[in-house]
């Protein structure tokens, strides 16, 4: 490797005090005025004043003028102890979890953003060191950290670019700090309102990976119930994220046992990168139903692997099985039977006459099959009877 010079502000350098005036243009004006004043105040006096006489009071007044004029020159005489100091650079490494990213373009193979920047950290540590200045290593994420370099890692959450430069310049005030090297992959995670002024030391700023998000389209999120009560129907909500600068057209499928059950095509671009889709699916017989939910995309997808997800529900039969008899079935039948469906924790038949279909809610029976299905009830609701339920 060749050696790289060391720029000259990274080297020590010693800083010359002097003696001096603060000069201005009426200030001379202001002595040649005063000294004509004091000729003119002894050029005619009454009584008169013998020549050597007057001369002496001329210089004396003079003289006073002088100081005057000297004191408004604000003279000032700095002294100052020379200390030769070598120049300190410190090192500023990202660890928060975006470093862990690949270095390279997205999903390709090769090593992590952290790793390439552990390597050029070394390297400015060796050319620093060679030029004859200090260098020290600090990691930073939301703040600065304080472990050994040891047993850092990519791992911390928020990236405070600004709020980590102010602090570093806090710790070493008094310091001779010449330059801050930044390794970062440049995403701020920090928002303010206002930002702060730069720090009052030379920042260069070297950056790893790309920051643009990859045409990826991807199931961020399912949320279900795991278990259901039957009969009845369940939502399965499905969000689906994009992160690209194309349109894209998506499928989502929800498959069972290869049968697809349900199927709807969506576009995602930069102006919509969510979209939530419910599936409803209906649960008639107990059991153990599996699921196979995927993303079917138009074009590049940068990580296929996250467009499916597997899905488990168990179905219960319900706690409670109900037989209501109703023979002149009114606006009640329908409040009950309609909060019936609702819950899943029951399951109900509804007895009433061929003639009065007035409910559009629960099994229908007749009253021939009352007595069947009265011994497997668990509770029985009787609203209204005649003699067809009386006498069979």
């Amino acid at each position: 490797m060749p050696q790289t010079p060391i720029p000259d502000f990274l080297m020590p350098s010693d800083q010359l005090m002097s003696f001096g005036f603060q000069f201005q243009v009426w200030i001379p004006v202001l002595a040649v005025v005063l000294l004509a004043a004091a000729f003119a105040a002894y050029y005619r006096t009454t009584p008169a004043v013998a020549g050597r006489l007057r001369w002496l009071l001329v210089a004396l007044r003079a003289t006073a003028f002088a100081l005057l004029v000297v004191v408004l020159l604000d003279p000032r005489h700095m002294r100052s102890v020379e200390n030769e100091q070598p120049a300190r650079v410190v090192v500023l490494v990202d660890r928060s979890a975006s470093m862990s990213l690949p270095a390279g373009e997205w999903g390709a193979p090769g090593p992590s953003r952290f790793e390439v920047a552990g390597l050029l950290r070394r390297q400015v540590v060796e050319a620093v060191e060679r030029g004859g200045a200090q260098v020290q290593t600090v990691y930073f994420s939301a703040g600065l950290s304080s472990a050994d370099s040891d047993s850092i890692g990519p791992t911390e959450q928020g990236t405070d670019i600004e709020g980590a430069l102010a602090e570093l310049v806090r710790r070493n005030e008094g310091e001779n700090l010449t330059a801050i090297v930044l390794v970062s992959d440049g995403i701020d995670t920090e928002e303010r309102i206002v930002r702060s002024a730069a720090p009052g030391v030379n920042v260069f700023a070297v950056g790893v990976g790309d920051t643009a998000a990859p045409d990826d389209v991807r199931i961020r999120d399912v949320d279900y119930n795991s278990v259901v009560r039957v009969p009845s129907r369940a939502i399965i909500t499905a969000t689906l994220s994009y992160s690209g600068q194309s349109r894209k057209r998506v499928s989502l499928t929800l498959i069972e046992n290869s049968r697809t059950i349900f199927k709807r095509d969506t576009v995602l671009a930069p102006s919509t990168r969510e979209v939530e889709i419910q599936i409803p699916v209906r649960f008639r017989e107990p059991g153990r139903r599996e699921f196979n939910l995927q993303v079917d995309v138009s074009g590049y997808d940068a990580e296929p692997e996250n467009n499916r997800r597997d899905i488990v529900i168990e179905a219960e039969k319900a706690k409670a099985h109900l037989v209501i008899v109703d023979m002149v079935p009114g606006w009640e039948l329908h409040f009950l039977t309609d909060f019936l469906r609702r819950d899943q924790t029951y399951d109900f038949d509804v007895v009433t006459t061929p003639r009065n279909r007035a409910t559009a809610s629960g099994k229908l029976i007749t009253p021939d099959e009352f007595v069947a299905r009265l011994g497997k009830a668990d509770a029985l609701i009787i609203a209204s009877l005649d003699d067809d339920i009386l006498t069979p």
